[in-house]
């Protein structure tokens, strides 16, 4: 079931946001879900986005960006958010998966996701047919990415391993 534009108006959504970030405790990453969510609605229903959408929403998201800021830095909101792993983590995780009896799968996955700088669900969907050799590394394929999610840039190749044949001749 998808949400019918004819009946639930925009200024039904302006309600919505600002009663979720009274009421819930919803992050901002959830609040730009559904301002994206509905953006695509109106495409995918063929409706006419009303012409303060964009506007309102830079105003809205602006005021909340800045309570969160606010927030955090006052200290009466604790920081939700994704932090990058460093590489001191990320050797540890390489030599405790190379313990594990998954035949290096975990290994692998872990490396992967650290060599292309990929999200978690990115490196889930790679697939023999992804990969390909280039010159001295092994290159990806992302038909389908965070900011890519039509397959716009397809054919932009990730590299991963480079410098490997350099390595094994050491």
């Amino acid at each position: 079931m998808t949400l019918d534009l004819r009946v639930f108006a925009y200024e039904n959504f302006l309600e919505f946001i600002v009663w979720t970030v009274r009421e819930r405790n919803v992050g901002l990453g959830a609040l730009s879900g559904y301002r994206s969510a509905v953006k695509s609605l109106y495409i995918d229903q063929g409706v006419v986005l009303p012409e303060s959408y964009d506007g309102d929403m830079k105003v809205i998201f602006s005021g909340i960006r800045k309570s969160v800021a606010q927030n955090l830095q006052s200290g009466s909101k604790e920081f939700t958010g994704k932090r990058p792993t460093s590489f001191s983590v990320f050797e540890h995780l390489g030599a405790v998966s190379m313990d594990l009896t998954d035949c290096g799968f975990t290994h692998l996955y872990l490396v992967l996701s650290w060599n292309l700088m990929c999200r978690s669900k990115s490196t889930e969907t790679i697939r023999f047919e992804h990969m390909s050799c280039e010159d001295d590394a092994i290159g990806f394929v992302f038909h389908k990415t965070k900011t890519s999610q039509e397959g716009h840039i397809s054919f932009e190749v990730l590299m991963a391993f480079h410098g490997i044949i350099s390595l094994i001749y050491l």
